[in-house]
């Protein structure tokens, strides 16, 4: 679990799985005896450590510190857990961003973040809470080329493979006029 990836230990207990089907299916559980308590099991599951965590930011700063959009809770969870954490965002602020700024943003410390770039309308299709909403049409594009493999590998070689930069990308998507001269490659 990440939680156990982000404090470094190697497994963390988990309740109320014990007796359930997921037990047979998932090999990175296992019950074990309780060390604490006597005749009684608890299940364990092993530290997730993803080779990179990436998070989009409203706002970060040269050094890392990021306003990440509330919503995932276990943002700083998954960020201390990950190998590697890049994070993309919406503007790069010249002067360090402080914790206090945060309001209705997640502060991301730049203690566990390895870089940032620049991404303008990087949480397209989705939002970012910044003048911009969720692409409709483009998730219910997504979500019809995800139903079936050859029409989901069309949809990625047309906006991810296929492209050389964020640029790219927004020029097909027609938001680069939105960028405003901000740099996107």
């Amino acid at each position: 679990m990440v939680q156990a990836g982000s404090m470094g230990v190697p497994f963390v207990a988990v309740r109320g799985l014990l007796g359930s089907d997921i037990l047979k299916n998932r090999g990175d559980l296992r019950v074990v005896e309780n060390p604490f308590q006597e005749n009684e099991s608890v299940v364990v599951a092993e530290p997730i450590r993803p080779d990179v965590a990436a998070f989009h930011a409203t706002l970060a700063d040269r050094f890392g510190n990021s306003l990440i959009p509330l919503g995932m809770r276990d943002d700083l969870m998954m960020a201390r857990a990950g190998r590697w954490v890049v994070v993309t965002a919406e503007a790069i602020s010249d002067r360090k961003i402080r914790p206090e700024e945060g309001g209705a943003h997640t502060f991301l410390p730049a203690v566990d973040v390895d870089q940032v770039a620049l991404a303008p309308f990087g949480a397209h299709p989705g939002d970012c809470g910044l003048g911009y909403s969720h692409d409709a049409a483009h998730i219910q594009e997504y979500l019809r080329a995800a139903k079936e493999e050859a029409s989901f590998k069309d949809y990625l070689d047309r906006y991810v493979y296929g492209l050389r930069n964020h640029g790219e990308y927004l020029a097909l998507v027609g938001l680069n006029a939105r960028v405003k001269g901000r740099e996107t490659s």
